[in-house]
């Protein structure tokens, strides 16, 4: 019976160190997001790569690092309305997570719009790109006075990391750890 008491013991100190290694882990992980640019009828626009990174932790909104998109216009084919290659990167993007349902199945927190504005200077002729929560985004070009709208569309995010996230290995590392706990368990028995 003391031998029986022990094993449990064992276990509860093995699912309890699991616990505190699921916890300690989070939902924390940085993930590079790329951004993808279509025309308002959804046209992807393979002159336009842009990306960022964050942490995410929860639900909620955060800044993102690193922000940048790249267009890359000519005279004779502008890209997006923007008749040079310019390389958008001053300012500031906001990341909204949220939890998602796909299907009636709960996929936890996830990217689901980013707002603010990346620009290449202050400088008439600069190029400033506006990102809405709706999903839809305008490109301006300064000129002094109104700043007129040269292209406009709407935008999509994909996490292009493809390693599992930590809580997916957890959950698996505690699997595997249970199914050798409890196979140590039967040999000892028998």
């Amino acid at each position: 019976m003391k031998t029986r008491y022990k094993y449990l013991g064992q276990i509860a100190a093995a699912a309890g160190l699991l616990g505190v290694l699921l916890a300690a882990s989070g939902s924390v992980m940085a993930a590079s997001y790329n951004i993808i640019l279509k025309t308002s009828d959804g046209e992807i626009q393979s002159c336009a790569t842009g990306g960022f990174t964050f942490t995410k932790t929860t639900v909620g909104t955060f800044t993102a690092t690193s922000p940048s998109v790249a267009l890359n216009g000519a005279t004779t084919t502008p890209c997006l309305g923007v008749d040079e290659s310019v390389t958008l990167n001053n300012g500031t993007l906001s990341v909204t997570v949220a939890n998602v349902t796909v299907n009636g199945q709960d996929q936890g927190p996830n990217v689901v719009s980013i707002n603010g504005n990346l620009s290449n200077g202050n400088a008439n002729g600069s190029y400033t790109i506006h990102f809405l929560a709706d999903k839809s985004f305008t490109i301006t070009q300064k000129d002094g006075n109104a700043d007129p709208q040269v292209g406009s569309g709407i935008y999509f995010i994909y996490n292009q990391n493809s390693v599992p996230e930590p809580e997916t290995l957890w959950l698996a590392l505690a699997g595997l750890s249970a199914l050798v706990m409890s196979r140590r368990i039967r040999r000892r028995r028998s």
